[in-house]
């Protein structure tokens, strides 16, 4: 039976060796498959830990952050083939992105990936930059912003996601979808 390539909602987060594409490597990497209300489909997620091309590099306040060591890990290459399988095995054309700050984990990743630049979608849900419309919206309506700061780790905590920001890929991507799906909410009109 021949299946139907699918574009589908995934959260997607990196852990990086430092903030620079040009010199800093990918370390880690999340996409987990969301159903239309932001929450886990039943589809597998792709992770994978990944050797830095140039640890000698890394940054070494990223790495204690992250906690991720820049010698352990699959060699990025395998990491493209892997991925490449895993959105064939899973029946997927394209990705249509959900996370925070995503503007810098799809820079990085475009430059690290030349060959899959094309598997995201220009479309995105970005938690970061939805907190900025919603801050946006309340300044024009009440005057004053909602959120001081739209950090991942400050609209968790104003949101009700008690939890530390873990700094991997997986826990930050599911993080990020469910702060999504939260400040949607803040989006109704009553």
């Amino acid at each position: 039976m021949k299946h139907e390539k699918q574009k589908i909602l995934a959260a997607f987060d990196l852990e990086t060796s430092g903030l620079d594409p040009a010199v800093h490597d990918i370390i880690e990497i999340a996409i987990v498959p969301l159903n239309p209300d932001f929450k886990r489909s039943d589809l597998p997620e792709f992770t994978a830990r990944i050797k830095a091309v140039h640890p000698e590099n890394a940054d070494p306040e990223s790495l204690k952050i992250s906690g991720l060591n820049p010698f352990e890990g699959e060699d990025i290459q395998k990491v493209a083939t892997d991925i490449t399988k895993w959105m064939s095995d899973n029946h997927i054309e394209r990705i249509e992105a959900v996370g925070h700050n995503l503007r810098f984990d799809l820079d990085f990743f475009q430059i690290k990936f030349p060959s899959l630049s094309r598997i995201f979608s220009r479309y995105c849900h970005d938690s970061m930059q939805l907190a900025i419309v919603i801050n946006d919206i309340s300044l024009l309506q009440a005057g004053k912003k909602l959120f001081p700061s739209v950090s991942l780790r400050n609209l968790k905590l104003q949101l009700g996601l008690e939890e530390p920001v873990q700094h991997r890929a997986m826990d930050d991507a599911l993080d990020a979808a469910e702060l999504y799906r939260r400040l949607q909410t803040k989006l109704i009109i009553n």
